[in-house]
Order: C-alpha cells, then sequence, then structure tokens
C-alpha cells in the first residue's frame, strides 16, 4: 500500500497512496491554472525550450 518514501533528515516516512495521489492532482491543476495566461505561441515555446534546452 505505501509507495512513496518522504525523506526528512536522517529519517524515511511511508506516505500512503492515497494522500500522494491527491497531492498529484492539487498540483496539476494549480499548474493548469497558473499557464491560462499564456496563448498558443506561447506553449509552444515554452514547450520547445524544455524540450531543446533543458534535457
Amino acid at each position: 500500500m505505501y509507495t512513496l518514501l518522504l525523506g526528512m533528515g536522517r529519517f524515511f516516512l511511508r506516505m500512503p497512496r492515497p494522500i500522494w495521489q491527491k497531492e498529484l492532482v492539487r498540483g496539476a491543476r494549480s499548474a493548469e491554472k497558473s499557464l491560462t495566461f499564456m496563448i498558443e505561441n506561447h506553449h509552444e515555446v515554452r514547450d520547445f525550450v524544455y524540450l531543446h534546452y533543458v534535457r
């Protein structure tokens, strides 16, 4: 049932799957909202930079 370990100093805490999955969904919604100002061209530039310069 525990699939995620969270490091806290010298210790690891087990985080139950429903909790971290809920946080992933929340983070995705937040990221989506923060990008709503972008028009299509903004997204194209962002995607290009991510694919070619970040890696």
